[in-house]
C-alpha cells in the first residue's frame, strides 16, 4: 500500500522523472477528495525531470486520490493520503 501525508495550507512540490522519449510533454496532477480538487501541472525536461508545483490543500480526515497524466496518458494512483496540520 502506497501512503503519502501532505501539509496542509502549504504549498508541496512533486519531483520525479519520466521516460526521456516524454521530455518536452506536459505532466499534470490532480489531487480529488470530495468536492475539492486541486491540479497543476509542468514540462519535462530534456533528461526526463520535472517538478510540479501543488496548490495549498485544504485538511481533511478523509482519503485523497493523486492522478498522473502524461500528455493524454493517465496514470491513476489511489493513495492513503491526508492532509494534516504541523504539530511541531
Amino acid at each position: 500500500m502506497d501512503s503519502m501525508v501532505l501539509q496542509q495550507n502549504k504549498t508541496t512540490t512533486l519531483s520525479g522523472s519520466a521516460q526521456k522519449s516524454s521530455s518536452g510533454k506536459t505532466i499534470s496532477v490532480t489531487l480529488r477528495e470530495g468536492k475539492h480538487k486541486y491540479a497543476s501541472s509542468s514540462t519535462i525536461d530534456k533528461a526526463g525531470k520535472f517538478s510540479i508545483k501543488l496548490p495549498r490543500i485544504k485538511g481533511s480526515l478523509a482519503q485523497y486520490t493523486m492522478e498522473f497524466a502524461i500528455a493524454t496518458t493517465v496514470m491513476k494512483t489511489r493513495y492513503m493520503m491526508y492532509a494534516w496540520a504541523n504539530f511541531l
